[in-house]
């Protein structure tokens, strides 16, 4: 009979763990914010009002996206780190001929796995969520000097155009069918003065060739009578793909956020398979996380055996990679509507999940 793991020792393996995970964290966080830097600073040689504290204030609010789309790795690493030290110390070892199993001694980075899951859900991505939208608007300032302004709403859809000479605000209440048709279309004009143009109203709008090509239209000017047209074309600064595009993107949306913002697309006709295919992912990602401790532990127990410390780090580095393939490729044909969402996003996290309980029950029958 297996004997227990008294609480203190339950406690010492849990902040060991932990100590890694932060370590490992703190890492790629200078690694990733180093290289963001870099990355901004090149995009922004040619524009003189990108300054560097600017361009450093950009790169801390990209970090905390680009830290969480790498935290299974880190969480790979720091479980390889940790399992590691215990063993090249004897402490596992030890551990182990006491008549521990290794469920019981992993139990504590279990139980650390699924709450990291449970707060990147709720807590990180959130954050995420808003430092992204930060960014975004701050790099379309300084950097892309993206003019149009596009809005989701549940309302319809709502754009904004300027130029040097007027400006205009345009509204669909709906999208037909994933096309470059819209329906229900206000457009006001604005001269340069923001002082009221006219009114158009449109059955029908059509995004076509950097234009809006306006179908059975009413035009509406100060002082002057309504009069009626087949049709008008009015500039646009963006294409139909620009415009998808344009729309609130996933990662700038929390968890929280993101089920009445699908409702508020879903409504207007616009595609939402990418927020849901998002949402979906968060669900799976406390079990990605406890299937990515026990892959980690497997190679970090076994491996050592046969090669020392680094055949097991690049046997984690090639499951990680591995495992980084997998959720592209999943995710990849969940957009595309290859494969369900549900299958894109929990796949990768079941499978990562059953191997490492199928490699670990041979590492501990072994």
């Amino acid at each position: 009979m297996k004997a227990a793991l008294s609480p203190t020792l339950t406690l010492y393996i849990g902040a060991r763990f932990l100590i890694w995970v932060l370590g490992v964290a703190v890492l790629l966080s200078g690694i990733i914010l180093l290289a963001d830097s870099v990355e901004l600073l090149r995009r922004a040689s040619p524009k003189p009002e990108a300054t560097l504290r600017i361009i450093l204030v950009m790169a801390l609010f990209k970090l905390p996206s680009t830290a969480q789309e790498v935290m299974p790795f880190g969480l790979l690493a720091a479980t390889l780190g940790c399992l590691t030290q215990l063993t090249r110390t004897s402490e596992l070892i030890i551990v182990r001929v006491s008549g521990a199993s290794i469920w019981q001694v992993l139990t504590p980075a279990l139980i650390l796995g699924l709450a990291i899951g449970l707060l990147r859900i709720g807590a990180f991505d959130p954050l995420s969520a808003a430092a992204s939208d930060h960014f975004e608007r701050m790099e379309r300032r300084y950097i892309d000097n993206a003019d149009p302004l596009v809005v989701a709403s549940p309302t319809g859809i709502w754009l904004r155009q300027a130029t040097t000479k007027d400006s205009y605000v345009l509204h669909a209440h709906a999208m037909t069918d994933n096309r470059p048709i819209f329906s229900g279309v206000t457009l006001l004009s604005f001269d340069s003065a923001d002082h009221f143009i006219q009114r158009i109203d449109a059955e029908t709008a059509e995004l076509k060739d950097s234009a809006w090509v306006l179908q059975n239209v009413q035009i509406t000017q100060p002082d002057k009578p309504a009069q009626h047209a087949a049709g008008v074309s009015v500039p646009a600064k963006l294409t139909f793909q620009q415009l998808l595009e344009s729309f609130a993107s996933a990662r700038t949306l929390s968890f929280w956020q993101l089920p009445g913002f699908i409702a508020v697309l879903e409504a207007s006709g616009l595609p939402s398979r990418a927020h849901r295919l998002k949402f979906q992912a968060l669900l799976a990602m406390p079990l990605l996380f406890v299937g990515i401790i026990l892959v980690a532990a497997t190679f970090a127990l076994r491996l050592p055996r046969f090669g020392g410390l680094p055949l097991a780090i690049g046997a984690g580095a090639m499951a990680g990679f591995l495992l980084y393939f997998l959720s592209s490729l999943a995710a990849a044909f969940g957009l595309n509507s290859s494969i369900p969402l549900a299958l894109a996003a929990w796949g990768p996290a079941v499978i990562t999940a059953i191997l490492g309980i199928t490699l670990l029950l041979y590492v501990e029958d072994g």
